[in-house]
């Protein structure tokens, strides 16, 4: 990771070689918290890809004063744009940008923003769409759940019974979508896909986004699963003026992809109770096609085919009853693995920045090769 920030004071960065490597990768010392509100901080995350007609009228537009709160700052992950993004988000008064040299996906961008977030000490994290749709204003009362200690995770859900909020198909989807994630996810949202969230702290250190394609659902399995506290405040989202959006441009592809993503996560979650209720399902049929046989037996008949259907269907049971153990037992060590990173999150978060992709640049402020020093560090 390279790091660029102003040489106004060559002493502070001869100073910083005295600290720890891992904290002055970014040219800066962790600060010292005293758990005092004052001292509350949040960091609003902003993935963006190509957004420079509206990263300025969002950056500028997100509140530097907030109740509860002592300090905001915003960071842009700028995901591999080829316009004036960056440009022009620095131009607006962001804090910092995290650039990736090529696009990586809105997962990705997450991971990037909530790593540095965490990295800057954030108390509260706060995820924004650069489109122009999530209004800022609205960030006050998206947070206070958090800040009076109500919630984990904070959602802005979408009023989708209002015709403004979208088309009728994307709107209809949204709301099946939501019902099934409440019905069968436990989920208690009326709006999954929304982007527009806040998270503490800890609750981001649980929260491990494997998924290549979106963040939204499987933050939000994740949080159920570990029985994260949820809730949502209504924000109506605001008409898109530029463009259209990436994620949603083919409504049927989205639901598609975003379906599967869902289907994975709860498997990983628990896979037992999956394969359980399939193994389940198979051997009531295999019952029902071996009375058939036997009842057809009585009667002086032979229907082989009942036979051969039971065979069949009691083995396919059995067999997704071993998938569903060894999934079980893999699960298990997948919950080891993800109790082990949410230590080192800990541990990393509290003390130093943590490490970037090799080819991902963190960026301080906007680079002036006649003002900027440049601090690397490798990381082992």
């Amino acid at each position: 990771m390279i790091a660029h920030e102003k040489n106004t004071d060559l002493g502070a960065a001869v100073a910083a070689a005295d600290q720890p490597t891992s904290a002055r990768a970014l040219g800066r010392a962790t600060p010292r918290r005293t758990g005092d509100s004052r001292d509350r901080r949040l960091v609003v995350v902003i993935p963006a890809l190509n957004e420079q007609d509206t990263i300025g009228r969002v950056v500028s537009e997100v509140p530097r004063e907030l109740p509860g709160i002592g300090q905001v700052e915003v960071i842009v992950i700028d995901d591999g744009s080829d316009d004036l993004t960056m440009d022009r988000a620095w131009a607006a008064g962001v804090d910092h940008v995290v650039r990736h040299p090529g696009n990586r996906g809105l997962a990705a961008a997450f991971n990037s923003g909530t790593t540095e977030a965490l990295a800057r000490d954030a108390d509260i994290i706060v995820t924004l769409d650069a489109d122009g749709q999530h209004d800022p204003s609205a960030m006050a009362r998206l947070v206070a759940p958090i800040v009076a200690g109500k919630a984990d995770l904070v959602v802005a859900a979408r009023p989708l019974e209002d015709p403004s909020q979208g088309s009728p198909a994307r709107r209809a989807g949204n709301r099946v979508g939501s019902w099934i994630a409440r019905r069968l996810l436990n989920v208690p949202l009326n709006d999954v896909t929304s982007g527009y969230r806040a998270f503490s702290r800890e609750t981001l250190t649980q929260l491990h986004v494997s998924s290549g394609f979106t963040y939204t659902l499987d933050t939000l399995i994740q949080a159920a699963v570990k029985r994260l506290r949820m809730t949502e405040v209504t924000v109506p989202a605001r008409r898109r003026t530029v463009g259209t959006s990436r994620m949603t441009h083919s409504v049927l592809r989205y639901i598609g992809r975003t379906g599967n993503q869902a289907f994975r996560t709860s498997l990983h979650a628990n896979p037992l109770r999956t394969f359980g209720r399939l193994a389940a399902t198979f051997l009531v049929a295999a019952v029902i096609a071996t009375a058939y046989f036997l009842g057809s037996y009585a009667a002086g008949g032979m229907h082989l085919p009942a036979l051969l259907a039971a065979v069949l269907l009691a083995m396919g049971s059995a067999s997704l009853l071993i998938c569903g153990l060894l999934a079980d037992g893999i699960s298990a060590n997948r919950k080891l693995v993800e109790d082990t990173l949410q230590r080192i999150k800990r541990i990393e978060a509290a003390s130093a920045p943590m490490m970037y992709p090799a080819d991902a640049h963190s960026l301080q402020r906007a680079p002036d090769p006649d003002t900027t020093c440049d601090f690397t560090r490798s990381r082992s």
